[in-house]
């Protein structure tokens, strides 16, 4: 496959501060899975960043040891042209109706993801530029490869232009995250696409699909007398190197050089684990979040039990446990605080 070929469009990186001082300066709206990646990156880009935290913030201690200046969202707001908007959905509304009351005309709002605007929790103020980055990986791996000089691919979406720039502003911005790198790069979407599709994927596959998949297959092998360590490193660790294989050959020629022992297995074994049934359960899935049913499921004052339920018993689960010599320390922020 050559350059041109390639899915997602790669480009230099543009000059982030001409003659007239740095062409965006850059608030982050949240500390945590991705505003702490996004904010380190863009900062180490070239671009002035300030975050803009709630009062209380748990993460504000965190984000003053990084070097940077911590303010209330209203300030943040209006003191930058680009407004990075990076908390959890079922908090963005509030949090975007405050940010357009302080936002200059003019500014650009940056979505990671789009739910509660796409389900019409919150509208757009007229005057303001808008548009999402997602990048294709949790907020670590955006650190993470930005700091090998490589990046990870972004999907971009205009969601408004007011400006007439809003594109170019974009890129420049996706850019400065380092999704525009070769090995990386962005594709350009609609915010309906990227919101009901990463919503699907993350359900069906990336997190519930996995994780359940992971823990009945690891279950299944203690309670059959098998090493814990054993069945951790035939699974969790295997399946990142499948993954990676994967994305570098595509799924046939990755299957090819796979062993044929391995290649039969799956050929026999696994149509029995996704059949017809396994597949209307996908479709109804899938229409609960276009409908916008999984969104009010979100919001219900009974998603943080439910949350918290299957959290608990994922501790207490065979594969948690399997899981706990290999990482005892737990998380450096707050994962609630985005």
């Amino acid at each position: 496959m050559t350059a041109a070929d390639y899915p997602y469009k790669t480009y230099d990186t543009p000059i982030m501060v001409g003659p007239d001082g740095p062409v965006e300066t850059v608030a982050i709206i949240g500390y945590g899975n991705q505003g702490r990646p996004q904010a380190l990156n863009i900062r180490n880009s070239g671009l002035p960043v300030v975050i803009g935290l709630r009062e209380g913030s748990e993460n504000r201690e965190l984000a003053e040891a990084a070097g940077f200046d911590v303010v209330d969202i209203s300030t943040a707001s209006a003191n930058a042209s680009a407004i990075f908007i990076l908390v959890p959905d079922e908090f963005l509304g509030d949090v975007a109706r405050e940010v357009q009351e302080n936002a200059k005309d003019g500014s650009i709002l940056i979505l990671a993801h789009g739910s509660s605007l796409h389900f019409n929790r919150w509208e757009l103020k007229d005057g303001l530029d808008c548009g999402l980055i997602a990048p294709h990986s949790p907020g670590i791996e955006v650190l993470r490869l930005y700091n090998e000089n490589s990046g990870v691919p972004a999907i971009l979406a205009v969601v408004q232009d007011a400006t007439g720039r809003a594109k170019d502003r974009l890129e420049t911005l996706a850019a400065a995250l380092g999704c525009a790198r070769p090995g990386a790069g962005i594709r350009w979407s609609t915010l309906q696409e990227e919101v009901e599709t990463d919503l699907f994927v993350e359900q069906a596959l990336l997190v519930g699909g996995v994780i359940e998949l992971l823990r009945a297959v690891v279950a299944t092998m203690i309670r059959a007398g098998y090493d814990p360590a054993i069945c951790r490193m035939s699974t969790v660790y295997e399946l990142q190197h499948i993954a990676t294989i994967y994305e570098q050959l595509g799924p046939v020629d990755a299957f090819k050089a796979i062993s044929p022992t391995a290649a039969f297995g799956a050929a026999v074994r696994g149509p029995r684990l996704v059949d017809q049934h396994t597949r209307r359960i996908l479709e109804d899935i899938l229409e609960e979040i276009r409908s916008g049913n999984f969104l009010n499921e979100l919001e219900s004052p009974e998603a943080p039990i439910l949350l918290k339920k299957y959290i608990d018993d994922l501790e207490s689960s065979h594969l948690a446990k399997a899981d706990e010599p290999f990482h005892p320390e737990e998380t450096e922020f707050d994962l609630e605080d985005e």
